[in-house]
């Protein structure tokens, strides 16, 4: 990959255009290597996110995909809870090391709350804790669970008496959190 050096140019305001998808990775992993600062790969569609995430897998392993579906009825309706655990895995782990960071135009266009409430906002619950019910639901709410009746889908959350289920976007089902005074 160093004879590209040679051929490419690494400028700022510089159009580069009309490469083949490989020569766009070689492309990118040299910058990468030059600048050693994340860089971000925005394409127009997923699929086309994929296809490049999929292509810079075979040079290097840092690569994150921060993928969004592309029509905005599935976003309102609802989302893929593999493309929602992608996306937190890549938020989790963007600033561990300089890396390639692809994602898709609705990807780009979503708001993300700051890297520092992201990093912050965790809660580790065991048997016999003593939390404040009130203070776990204010926090479901702060982490964008969705109040629900029941709790069906991922990121909804239900509240009956002293019941909570919560259906966490990494499981397969939801799970129950079950009260005695705030124990």
């Amino acid at each position: 990959m160093n004879f590209l050096a040679n051929y490419f140019k690494y400028e700022n305001g510089l159009t580069i255009c009309g490469l083949t998808d490989e020569l766009n990775v070689f492309y990118v992993l040299n910058l990468l290597k030059k600048e050693n600062k994340n860089i971000l790969v925005l394409t127009s569609t997923l699929y086309e996110a994929n296809k490049y995430y999929n292509l810079f897998q075979t040079y290097t392993e840092d690569i994150l995909l921060y993928p969004m579906d592309d029509f905005l009825s599935s976003m309102i309706k609802t989302t893929s809870p593999e493309l929602k655990l992608t996306r937190l895995n890549t938020l989790y782990n963007i600033n561990n090391k300089p890396c390639i960071i692809i994602t898709n135009l609705m990807g780009y266009l979503k708001f993300l709350p700051s890297l520092a409430s992201v990093n912050n906002n965790k809660i580790l619950l065991s048997i016999n804790d003593n939390i404040n019910r009130d203070e776990l639901i204010n926090k479901l709410f702060e982490f964008g669970y969705r109040k629900e009746s029941l709790t069906t889908a991922t990121g909804e959350f239900s509240v009956r008496g002293m019941v909570i289920d919560v259906f966490l976007i990494n499981e397969k089902h939801p799970i129950r959190i079950e009260f005695d005074d705030n124990i």
